[in-house]
């Protein structure tokens, strides 16, 4: 049964958008779990025959800041977590928000879900609520955010602008069935395809970006570089950012004012290489298609290795695909791997094989790295670091790890990364404290 994980600040009616989708009166607001961040409540709802779980989670607000119970959080998260990986994984995120201007709460709990705990690996849709009485019709309140909710940000899979109030008047009424119609096939549209598979060792993962949120608040350290490890199939020698030729092995290079540093990953490394020394924060993988047989078997063959090998269970992947002249086109090739590789997750787009007005995708591919690559953050908690540089310590000495937070104060760069439960492990539980 797909996984739905709807959230949202404490303030938002979560409930309510749960009954809407469901059509009858199933969730309702409880105390228990005001302010109490990872406490959740599961909800079973049936879509055309489709049953779906929904889960209510409690949210993070502004007054929050500093104040949330950080071992019971750090319990709630885990149990979460490991409610995630028994009942088959995540297919879809619901970031519920009423129509308001950006707060840091609103960017916090984007953040927690998103990037720390789904670590971009899920759809989101961002449902606006509480737009019955918006002028003309609810749509405009989108065409008038996007752009500022991006330049935080936040940018989405899908939106949907809607209302949950039920009345009977009549164009209140016709914009509540349209937020249910949109609001479903949504769901039916993304739970169609396979979910992100979670590992209950993910919370050692996610909690020291989540703690630093509900310490003091986080902010993007822009003069950390992100780490972007590249897998070439198709020897394009697209150039991501200007100065890099097709014989690159690393380089380093700015895109919108950020720091990024590329690393090539090739055939050999692919076929002698159980795990690669450099961690990243973004992977992309060079393929090409056939319009007869779509993606090579030996190009798949290659994604596998290189999805476990650079650790892309818990890291964003971009598959581009060449010889396809559409972002509908390169989803469909996609759309064939996942049918038998629905383990790999990844966001599909395109290189065309020839020259037209849609050969020039670079500028996209940009943008896209800029959205996926997991962010690097300023801890300003002075216990934190501590509890990074543990883990940085223990992971040194580890067998295996697959993923990387990385973090950085105003002295040293830190780093946390696993695939073993550190929990066990009382050096960095202690740091922590």
């Amino acid at each position: 049964m797909p996984n739905v994980v709807i959230y949202g600040e404490s303030s938002v009616d979560k409930a309510a958008v749960i009954n809407l989708i469901a059509g009858q009166k199933k969730a309702w607001t409880s105390s228990d779990i005001l302010g109490r961040i990872f406490r959740h409540r599961r909800y079973e709802v049936t879509i055309e025959g489709t049953q779906y779980n929904l889960w209510d989670t409690a949210g993070l607000d502004d007054r929050n800041e500093g104040a949330v119970p950080l071992a019971q959080a750090e319990n709630d998260l885990k149990e979460f977590i490991r409610q995630m990986a028994s009942s088959g994984g995540i297919s879809l995120l619901l970031y519920c928000i009423r129509p308001t201007r950006v707060r840091r709460a609103l960017k916090w709990n984007h953040d927690i879900f998103y990037a720390a705990i789904c670590r971009k690996k899920v759809p989101v849709v961002l449902v606006i609520t509480g737009l019955e009485y918006q002028p003309v019709n609810m749509e405009t309140w989108w065409v008038d955010n996007e752009r500022v909710l991006a330049k935080h940000g936040m940018r989405f899979d899908a939106h949907v602008c809607a209302t949950t109030l039920d009345t009977s008047h009549p164009t209140i009424q016709e914009r509540l069935n349209r937020s249910q119609s949109s609001l479903r096939g949504l769901i039916t549209t993304y739970c169609r395809l396979p979910p992100w598979r979670v590992d209950e060792s993910l919370s050692a993962l996610a909690w020291p970006m989540v703690d630093g949120i509900l310490r003091s608040g986080l902010q993007l350290d822009r003069a950390a570089p992100r780490t972007v490890i590249v897998c070439d199939m198709a020897a394009l020698g697209v150039e991501l950012v200007p100065g890099i030729t097709p014989s690159w092995k690393k380089f380093t290079g700015t895109i919108h004012d950020q720091q990024y540093k590329f690393i090539r990953v090739d055939t050999l490394t692919l076929q002698t290489t159980s795990k690669l020394e450099s961690i990243g924060d973004l992977l992309i993988f060079y393929t090409a298609a056939s319009s007869d047989t779509g993606i090579a078997a030996e190009d798949v063959k290659a994604l596998q290795s290189f999805y476990a090998i650079a650790g892309g269970q818990l890291c964003p992947l971009i598959v581009v695909v060449r010889g396809c002249d559409s972002q509908q086109a390169a989803e469909r090739c996609w759309s064939d791997v996942v049918a038998y590789h629905g383990d790999i997750k990844a966001i599909p787009t395109f290189v065309p094989g020839s020259h037209g007005p849609n050969a020039a995708p670079e500028k996209y591919l940009m943008e896209m790295v800029g959205r996926y690559c997991l962010d690097q953050v300023e801890v300003r908690s002075p216990k934190l670091p501590k509890a990074l540089k543990a883990g940085r310590h223990l992971f040194a000495e580890a067998n295996t790890g697959m993923r990387s937070l990385f973090a950085r104060n105003h002295q040293e760069s830190f780093c946390l990364v696993s695939e073993t439960d550190f929990s066990s492990h009382k050096d960095i539980k202690q740091a922590a404290r």
